[in-house]
């Protein structure tokens, strides 16, 4: 089953760049909050 599907290719692509973003934007909005509340 080594079907190289461009479709799943993007989909997968897609998902780990989304986690990545939300990975990102928690850390920003971390240190956002922590320098506010120092």
């Amino acid at each position: 089953m080594n079907q190289n599907s461009p479709k799943a290719e993007q989909a997968a692509l897609k998902g780990a760049l989304i986690v990545i973003a939300i990975v990102v934007l928690l850390y920003f909005v971390n240190k956002f909050f922590s320098l506010i509340t120092f």
